[in-house]
């Protein structure tokens, strides 16, 4: 694998992935629901994206986080992880006798919801309490509790689709579930 200095990994592997699919930059923006010019920027100049496009980017490409910012995937690296994604599709979610996992499952989303909200309701009510307080630290934690709620709604949207995919029956218990082979994203 050639390195390119100039380029961090996540400006590399953008790139790389997005031609592996056979993307433009503008049909990879509009899927993404952003800017060409992001994209451009994200590829080219090293421009890190915030962390709830980095994770919509992670989840278009259906790889983790770390694989997409740590190391530079060629060729050889995405066959096996795409090898890996395919075998993890194939095997089952559940176990044969697993109603109470899916149903545990459920609650375990359900009780999630609900501490998000209030959590999302005590950060209300703290900022407005103290928003007219300046400076940076202030303003940096503001930043990162944004970024958790976000990375948290993130994960919660991931329990919905499995959810909604077992109610739906789309993933069955027990049962090998079908491969469509790489989507190169999915529906919000």
């Amino acid at each position: 694998m050639s390195l390119d200095p100039k380029s961090s990994p996540l400006s590399h592997n953008l790139r790389f992935l997005r031609k592996k699919l056979g993307l433009s930059q503008t049909a990879l923006a509009e899927s993404l629901g952003i800017r060409r010019s992001n994209i451009a920027a994200y590829e080219s100049k090293n421009v890190e994206p915030r962390l709830k496009i980095l994770l919509k980017i992670a989840d278009y490409f259906e790889l983790g986080v770390r694989t997409l910012i740590e190391s530079k995937l060629d060729d050889k690296s995405y066959e096996t992880i795409s090898d890996q994604r395919n075998n993890e599709r194939r095997s089952s979610i559940f176990s044969n006798d697993s109603q109470s996992d899916i149903e545990q499952f459920i609650q375990k989303s359900e009780k999630i919801h609900r501490v998000l909200e209030g959590f999302r309701a005590f950060y209300k009510f703290k900022k407005e309490k103290i928003e007219d307080q300046e400076g940076k630290e202030f303003e940096s934690l503001m930043h990162d509790i944004e970024n958790f709620l976000s990375l948290m709604e993130h994960l919660l949207q991931y329990n919905d689709a499995i959810i909604d995919a077992l109610s739906s029956g789309e993933i069955t218990s027990g049962e090998d579930s079908s491969d469509n082979g790489p989507s190169g994203g999915q529906a919000e």
